[in-house]
């Protein structure tokens, strides 16, 4: 199970990031870099993880018109990730550009491009800040799903989705990997509005799972992970 798992870097430093990687060691294969991580030492810590064989989802969210989409997709290709992710809001346009980038580069290199993730609706939201944040009146499981065909429909093939909409996604279309962030081991108290554990995501269809704060902000990190690991298991 541990190469379902990839753990959230979201630290304050390039010193903090390294002790992480570094503790966890062989329990974790994969990393996540947001936008905190990329902006205060993102290139350091690229090369950090890349330097111990390790993979990373470089997760910036891109959302902005198609041909600046295009060429950060294009970018990020070449820096090496292993998943990268976008705003699916962005149109059929948007998303056929990031597509558009990662072929670009596989032509150049003849190597394989990341795994695109569209981003549907955050899991920080439900649905009253869905429609008092984004003025959208339908119900969040039918917002989910339109933007996610819409995105389907332009060739993607990889989504982010909360744990109870992992299932959703898996049942509706073919050969799609979902990604799910908002992971917690038990009640959670912070911004995620639509958590879960990590063996109902597993159980839901989750091909990944994201896990942050309950690792990094462990007592003992590495335990979390095994824990993590079990949870997915089914084992506790």
């Amino acid at each position: 199970m541990k190469d379902r798992l990839i753990v959230a870097l979201d630290v304050d430093t390039f010193e903090q990031a390294c002790s992480i990687v570094d503790e966890l060691g062989d329990e974790v294969l994969t990393y996540k870099i947001g936008l905190a991580p990329f902006i205060g030492y993102g290139f350091k810590i690229i090369d950090y993880i890349k330097s111990k064989n390790k993979r990373f989802f470089l997760d910036l969210k891109f959302f902005d018109i198609p041909n600046t989409v295009e060429l950060a997709v294009y970018q990020a290709c070449m820096l090496g990730a292993s998943m990268l992710s976008l705003h699916t809001i962005g149109t059929k346009l948007m998303i056929e550009a990031a597509i558009a980038g990662k072929k670009r580069f596989e032509d150049q290199t003849g190597k394989a491009g990341p795994i695109l993730l569209g981003i549907t609706i955050l899991t920080s939201m439900d649905e009253d800040s869905l429609e008092s944040g984004m003025f959208i009146k339908k119900p969040l499981g039918e917002t989910i799903l339109g933007l996610a065909k819409n995105a389907y429909d332009a060739g993607l093939r990889g989504f982010v989705a909360s744990p109870n909409e992992a299932k959703l996604l898996k049942d509706s279309f073919d050969d799609v990997v979902v990604v799910t962030p908002g992971i917690r081991m038990g009640d959670s108290k912070d911004d995620q509005k639509r958590s879960n554990t990590p063996r109902f995501a597993i159980e839901n269809k989750a091909d990944y799972i994201v896990v942050g704060r309950p690792i990094i902000k462990a007592q003992n990190p590495k335990q979390a992970v095994i824990e993590c690991i079990k949870n997915m298991k089914g084992e506790m």
